[in-house]
C-alpha cells in the first residue's frame, strides 16, 4: 500500500497529465494572486453550489421527460465545483510546500525538525487526498449526482 501510494505521488509531480495544472499556477503567481485565485476560487465554488442546489429543486418537482436534462445539467455544475475543489487543494500543496521550504531556509527557526515533520505529515495527506480525488473524479461525481437526487 505504501508503494502504491509513492508511486502515486510521484506521478503528481513527474506527470504532465496530473501535474499540468499545478506548474502553470506556480510559475506564473504571486502570494498574492495566489491567495486572490483562491478567495475568487470560493466565490466560484459559492456560485455553483446554489446553482446546484436550484437544479436539485428544480428536478425534484419536474416532469419525468425534462429529468434527464436537468440531470446533465447538474452533473456539469456537480464536476466545475469539483474542479474548483481541486484547485483549491492544489494551492493548499503549494503553500504548504512553500512554508516547508521557508523553514528549511530559515537558520533562525528553533524548532524546525518538528514542526517540519508535521507539515510533511499534512502535505503528504494533502498529496494523497488530492491523487485519490484525481483518479476518482467519475466515481464521486457520480456519487454526489446520487445523493442528490
Amino acid at each position: 500500500m505504501h508503494n502504491l501510494v509513492f508511486i502515486l505521488l510521484s506521478l503528481l509531480f513527474v506527470s504532465p497529465v496530473c501535474g499540468q495544472m499545478s506548474r502553470t499556477h506556480i510559475s506564473g503567481s504571486s502570494p498574492r494572486t495566489s491567495y486572490l485565485r483562491v478567495a475568487y476560487t470560493e466565490e466560484e465554488k459559492a456560485r455553483h453550489d446554489a446553482e446546484i442546489a436550484r437544479l436539485v429543486s428544480q428536478y425534484k418537482s419536474a416532469p419525468l421527460s425534462e429529468k434527464p436534462v436537468i440531470q446533465g445539467r447538474l452533473m456539469d455544475e456537480l464536476y466545475a465545483s469539483f474542479d474548483l475543489g481541486i484547485v483549491a487543494r492544489e494551492a493548499e500543496v503549494r503553500k504548504i510546500s512553500a512554508e516547508i521550504e521557508r523553514m528549511r531556509n530559515d537558520d533562525q527557526y528553533d524548532d524546525s525538525q518538528q514542526s517540519l515533520q508535521v507539515l510533511e505529515e499534512a502535505l503528504k495527506t494533502v498529496q494523497t487526498t488530492l491523487i485519490y480525488r484525481k483518479l476518482n473524479r467519475d466515481r464521486i461525481v457520480a456519487q454526489r449526482l446520487d445523493e442528490l437526487i
